[in-house]
């Protein structure tokens, strides 16, 4: 197309490819977004522009298939995004020490130098992920408290349980399952929370899990349950764990081995090692 420069102007703004951050300013979105109802999930998240339909319209991907078109007059603006990653940077480092106190200030919203800002979705899940690691149940009850949603939700490809599970931390395990937690969950491989407290070797974990409903024989990609995994890591205590609940011996993993042929397989190799 031929134009007349007289009928252009240069256009600046956010461009394909830019990190940027949605305001958790409520009022604000309601004021660009008719249907701001379908934007309540996005709320102070940040992810990537993939389309720019024109200086006021964008589609925004939050990854874990979140797809979302919104005006820009939502986006945070490059000081405004300076000071979220403060904060988020904050609070990730005070989940990690397991500071509940400030937790929650930074939760309720904490004064920037031109508005109020939270942390935003990923940090809250990753502060979540490192408090549940260490056992904090204080700061992970009232992160969840907060944002029920992320109690199933993953990062990194592990929701909360599954981290929890692994560290063998029962009393959180407990909690979770009582407050929403979903044990049937699975990762990209296919292990779900008893697979990583199999992983782990903690058998407590296994027990709490089993008493809560959890799928002793669930099969992972491999084909392998929680009990395939035990045996092949020589985990003695955990194995007696997964008997006891009710763990079979005879499933077949993607090989056609059953924990029994594994366990003899084992047995074997000790000998001729000898």
């Amino acid at each position: 197309w031929t134009l007349n420069p007289l009928a252009v102007r240069i256009v600046t703004g956010h461009s394909i490819g830019d990190r940027v951050t949605i305001t958790s300013d409520k009022a604000l979105i309601e004021k660009y977004h008719q249907n701001h109802a379908a934007l309540a999930g996005f709320s102070g998240c940040t992810g990537t522009i993939t389309h720019v339909h024109s200086e006021n319209s964008m589609v925004i991907d939050f990854g874990g298939g979140r797809v979302g078109a919104v005006h820009s007059g939502i986006i945070l603006k490059p000081k405004q995004q300076d000071e979220c990653h403060n904060i988020n940077t904050k609070f990730i480092k005070s989940a990690a020490m397991g500071d509940v106190g400030e937790v929650e200030r930074l939760l309720l919203g904490a004064a920037g130098a031109h508005f109020t800002v939270i942390p935003d979705n990923e940090a809250i899940l990753t502060g979540l992920q490192k408090a549940a690691g260490k056992g904090f149940l204080n700061v992970v009850a009232s992160i969840i408290k907060f944002r029920p949603t992320l109690i199933n939700q993953k990062i990194q490809d592990k929701t909360v349980l599954m981290i929890a599970a692994y560290e063998g931390e029962v009393n959180l395990l407990s909690w979770l399952l009582a407050n929403g937690g979903d044990g049937s969950i699975a990762d990209g491989a296919g292990d779900i929370p008893i697979h990583y407290a199999a992983i782990g070797d903690k058998p407590l974990a296994i027990l709490t899990l089993a008493d809560k409903g959890s799928l002793v024989n669930c099969q992972n990609g491999e084909k392998r349950t929680a009990l395939h995994l035990s045996v092949i890591n020589g985990n003695m205590e955990t194995v007696r764990a997964l008997l006891k609940v009710g763990a079979s011996t005879n499933i077949q993993d993607r090989n056609g081995e059953t924990p029994l042929h594994i366990a003899k397989i084992g047995r074997a190799s000790c000998r001729e090692r000898v």
